[in-house]
């Protein structure tokens, strides 16, 4: 059996061990940590004894009752999972495992299965007790690894295979892995000095060596490589589009992902390959673009991100669903496709599910140039999307441009997309508004902190666009709003409807089901971390003690890292409030200087964050040189939290200092958090209300 054959139900309880061996890999391990991996081991166990998934599962059951030995932690219940693979050696598991992973269709499996397997290959390795050669497990997770295109695990595969000796043949099949690192590609000199030594190693390889096999098939793939025999697809399908052949063009691309290097070019080849079915007419109905969507789901077209535009080349995909919604009223192809766009975009990164918070250190900054998130997206459908997320409204947001100049002289040639669902209702409402210069300046004049000085009515026209399809009796609990990356720095919290009383802004609707909804939060349990400088945080921090005097809520400060760290593991906490100010420098690691200190948020990550979370810092929505980054708020949802308020742009402290006063008595009151803030920027005077544009909120109300 190997991992292309397992079945949907087993690849499902892979992805969740996934989840639970990134839990057990970190350094601070808690007992809230041990107690999720704990209640969730069941959820990995198969039916069939002794099968790759219950032999996964074991070695999460064996490391877990290891760390939390170490850690002294008792009352952490194992047994029942370890007794799934009994008194199996250490050797018979790892030999399962290897024979599964073993598989040239890898790429073509849901990464997070492949990663849960590679994984419990390096802890059966690490503890072996046995005097055996491991290079041919390390060999197959290093190719495994790559396939999946899990860059981050594939260097963690090579530092174990460093830490022991190797036949001639596997050192040269390590290089050979160890060439195709990102960090080594960008390099072109440490490329092809490696590549060259590679071959050197690869050809002196002797029939006798137990790699030779291997050896010599990565040696013909460079050697076919090299010579251009397997990009005969990519240019026969380049010669084809030259020609305005967009049948043979787009056949071609749909065969050059099997032969594809990595899983980033496999999924660049089959979007040229759906565009080019798009203008020749393959993709006509709804059936048909969710065929598409399905087929570039599979092949990974979410790590094509580092290599193409793909914001540009989705639009006219967009637009053609947007068409053949009109063509077939109530199919909500539109919302569909560009909801999948989204999760391409940014909503890959988010899911609790199987959450990775390796990659997260580095999607802190700009997501669209990671190649390290690892989830596909995913394609939803309606009838799920109302089950997971009963009484809410959708709103999606595009920004988009026509390559042509305008016929009308009075258009500007931009348009503004809004696709709407409403809470009692599966289909959607496409409204496609060809902006007038007047209009596409008020656009412009909208975004970003440029807002806090644009004219009310010009405000009042946006919100009236973007949310005109919505009615006060549609009957909707709040709304999720889903822009595209332009979009993404409106004045959210200023523009939504009076009759609104919730909202949240999520890079798409299916990232928005892989996020667990906030908890009750009925004692009120709040945490603070604010720096004492700022007269806004000091504004907050009086309230909560306030409030926490008047017995209305339970509040305890921290005073630095250190203190909240004990905070958030001590007890069960339902709010988490920062306060400080925020870095915004692209390309480096979001910062927070509470003054005392400057605490990396990766620091902040590796904390059991509550479902609920006070991101109060300037840029925590975005950076200020990236409007598609996730900066910190989305971050903080990949590592747990539900909810979270941050800041598109600077923050004026004062003003929401002032705002969060009202907002947490109105939490106290019993309104949920994201009711609370909208309904306290409601209430500022008309000075402040402009600056209330820079908070927003992101994830799942």
């Amino acid at each position: 059996m190997v991992l292309s054959t397992l079945s949907d139900e087993d690849l499902a309880r892979l992805k969740v061990a996934d989840r639970l061996f990134e839990l057990l890999r970190r350094k601070a391990f808690f007992r809230s940590d041990a107690e999720f991996v704990s209640s969730n081991l069941d959820a990995t166990r198969s039916a069939t004894l002794a099968s790759v998934v219950n032999i996964v599962a074991g070695v999460a059951a064996r490391e877990l009752a290891r760390k939390c030995e170490t850690a002294r932690m008792s009352g952490i219940e194992t047994s029942g999972v370890l007794e799934i693979v009994g008194a199996m050696p250490v050797e018979q598991m790892l030999d399962v495992l290897t024979a599964c992973a073993d598989d040239h269709n890898a790429y073509q499996v849901d990464s997070s299965a492949v990663s849960a397997v590679v994984e419990a290959m390096l802890l059966l390795i690490a503890r072996s007790t046995e005097n055996r050669d491991h290079s041919e497990s390390l060999c197959v997770a290093a190719a495994a690894a790559h396939d999946a295109g899990r860059s981050a695990l594939l260097e963690r595969v090579l530092r174990a295979a460093d830490r022991a000796e190797h036949s001639p043949g596997y050192s040269a099949l390590f290089l050979f892995y160890r060439a195709q690192l990102p960090s080594v590609r960008m390099k072109p000199a440490e490329f092809t000095r490696l590549r060259t030594q590679c071959r050197t190693q690869l050809l002196a390889v002797r029939t006798s060596d137990p790699a030779n096999a291997r050896a010599r098939r990565i040696l013909r793939w460079m050697d076919e490589h090299e010579a251009g025999r397997r990009k005969s697809a990519t240019s026969r399908a380049a010669t084809a589009a030259e020609a305005g052949n967009y049948v043979d063009a787009a056949h071609w691309y749909g065969l050059a992902t099997g032969d594809a290097e990595t899983p980033g070019h496999a999924g660049a080849y089959r979007l040229f390959s759906e565009i080019f079915k798009l203008r020749s007419g393959q993709l006509q109905t709804p059936d048909d673009f969710r065929s598409s969507m399905l087929r570039l789901s599979s092949d990974h077209v979410a790590k094509a991100k580092p290599l193409l535009p793909l914001d540009n080349i989705f639009a006219d995909y967009s637009t053609a669903a947007a068409h053949t919604e009109r063509d077939h009223p109530g199919s909500s192809i539109a919302a569909q496709v560009v909801d999948f766009i989204g999760d391409v975009r940014m909503g890959v990164a988010l899911d609790h599910h199987s959450a990775d918070l390796g990659t997260v250190a580095r999607s802190l900054t700009d997501i669209s140039i990671v190649d390290a998130l690892q989830r596909d997206p995913q394609l939803i459908s309606m009838a799920d999307l109302k089950t997971a997320m009963p009484g809410a409204s959708f709103v999606w947001v595009e920004i988009l441009h026509d390559n042509d100049d305008p016929s009308d002289p009075a258009l500007s040639g931009d348009h503004l997309r809004v696709i709407t669902v409403t809470a009692g209702s599966e289909s959607c409402v496409v409204r496609d508004i060809s902006l007038t210069h007047e209009q596409a300046d008020v656009v412009r004049g909208t975004l970003n902190e440029a807002s806090e000085t644009a004219d009310p009515g010009d405000i009042a026209w946006l919100g009236g666009t973007v949310f005109g399809n919505l009615r006060p009796t549609d009957d909707a609990r709040g709304i999720c709003v889903i822009p595209d990356s332009t979009s993404w720095e409106f004045p959210w919290m200023r523009i939504v409807p009076e009759f609104v009383d919730q909202f949240a802004v999520v890079p798409s609707a299916a990232s928005a089901m892989r996020l667990r909804p906030p908890g009750p939060a009925d004692r009120r349990r709040v945490v603070s971390f604010f720096n004492p400088d700022m007269k806004g945080a000091g504004a907050e921090h009086a309230t909560l003690l306030e409030l926490h005097r008047e017995h209305r809520i339970e509040y305890r400060p921290a005073t630095d890292l250190a203190g909240l760290a004990t905070l958030l593991t001590g007890a069960e906490v339902d709010l988490l409030c920062i306060g400080a100010h925020g870095s915004f420098s692209a390309g480096a690691e979001f910062e927070m200087d509470f003054g005392s200190e400057r605490v990396p948020l990766l620091d902040l990550l590796e904390l059991p964050l509550p479902s609920v979370v006070n991101l109060g810092c300037c840029w925590s929505g975005r950076t200020s040189l990236a409007n598609n980054s996730i900066a910190a708020s989305l971050a903080a949802i990949s590592g747990g939290a539900s909810l979270v308020l941050g800041g598109i742009w600077e923050i004026d402290d004062e003003s929401s200092g002032t705002l969060m006063s009202h907002a947490y008595r109105l939490y106290a009151d019993n309104h949920s958090f994201a009711q609370a803030v909208l309904a306290a920027a409601r209430q500022l005077d008309t000075a402040s209300a402009p600056t209330t544009g820079a908070l927003c909120l992101f994830g799942r109300w």
